[in-house]
């Protein structure tokens, strides 16, 4: 059974800097784990779940529609998922194990048998009876209200639903189709683009709700407001990581380099932040320094390769999509001098 996720998502004052440099390294590592920031589009996300989860304030949840989440790989879509599902913690009432949201992840080339044994497990069953798949796939569905199932989340379905293997996707949609016939809960498939094309093109559960959808997109470096938002996500990661002092990443400098090397994805610029933040404390640095990243860079470098981040200069242009520069101009145009923060109206004096 998933346990809802306890997350390190608080801003450290200058005196708790102090405090947290001295705990061990094991506490230091788990806050870094656990960092997480709730920047405008992971809101934005929040509040497209909570919506299609229970669309009437003070109301019910909805129950028999399908909808998607979808993004690129790394770019928060879990988080997202799982900071929501962390608002509706199980609880155990007569016997039975009562769970709002579910959460279930979704392997590569899973099998329907290993979906469904996924969801039962996620009900909070410690095993799995020995019985054949369709079997298993109605107990798991007559069993959904007795748990008081108002929500599936499906994460990284589009893994098992482009196999190749034949019947796998064919049996995961039938299992979808059966609890939306039920009628008892919502379901939330998260994925890539792919994942839309192929809920949308499924007969098994064509008109259930639309198939409304949300897209998490990545901030883009070409436009003023976009890039100031990515120095304040980075500001804001920053303000929680467990050192003595700032690392200073939403410097100009080093903004660019974290967003050329992930293209404005959120996971991706943490594939560098975590680890430059563990060389530090292996340092004994009371902050992450530029050499740390530049370590961290060239562990990741593809071979062939001779640019080195966060070392060598970013060249602006690299940072600029062609297909949206003719529109980079008239949208800066439009912005300059409106610029508000995203993240909290007691900033307005810009990074610390």
């Amino acid at each position: 059974m998933l346990t809802p996720p306890s997350f390190h998502d608080k801003r450290l004052s200058k005196t708790e800097r102090a405090e947290v440099a001295l705990k061990s390294p094991a506490e230091r590592q788990r806050m870094i784990e656990t960092l997480l920031v709730r920047y405008p589009r992971h809101r934005a996300m929040s509040k497209f779940i909570a919506s299609f989860h229970r669309p009437v304030k003070d109301g019910t949840h909805d129950h028999g529609h399908i909808g998607v989440l979808l993004g690129a790989t790394r770019s928060g879509k879990s988080w997202v998922l799982r900071d929501y599902m962390s608002a509706f913690p199980a609880v155990q009432t007569d016997g039975i194990v009562e769970k709002p949201v579910l959460f279930i992840t979704v392997m590569d080339d899973m099998a329907a048998h290993d979906v469904i044994r996924s969801t039962f497990l996620a009900l909070g069953y410690l095993s799995v009876p020995h019985i054949k798949t369709d079997a298993l796939m109605a107990m798991v569905i007559e069993a959904l209200p007795d748990h008081g199932v108002e929500l599936i989340i499906f994460d990284d379905v589009d893994n098992a639903l482009k196999s190749q293997r034949t019947g796998y996707a064919k049996k995961i949609l039938a299992f979808i189709k059966g609890i939306l016939d039920k009628d008892c809960c919502n379901i939330l498939c998260a994925g890539r683009s792919e994942l839309y094309r192929i809920l949308a093109g499924a007969e098994q559960i064509k008109g259930r709700g639309g198939l409304k959808q949300a897209v998490l997109e990545p901030y883009r470096w070409q436009f003023r407001e976009e890039r100031e938002q990515v120095r304040l996500l980075l500001d804001e990661i920053d303000e929680r990581l467990p050192f003595a002092r700032k690392s200073g990443l939403a410097d100009p400098d080093l903004a660019a380099h974290l967003y050329a090397v992930s293209g404005g994805v959120i996971g991706q610029m943490m594939n560098y932040i975590e680890p430059a933040a563990y060389e530090a404390m292996n340092d004994r640095a009371d902050r992450i320094e530029r050499d740390h990243l530049i370590h961290v860079a060239k562990s990741l470098m593809a071979p062939g390769t001779s640019f080195v981040p966060f070392r060598d200069k970013v060249d602006p242009q690299r940072l600029i999509d062609e297909a949206t520069e003719k529109e980079m101009q008239a949208r800066e145009d439009k912005v300059a001098g409106r610029l508000r923060n995203p993240f909290s109206k007691t900033r307005k004096g810009g990074f610390r």
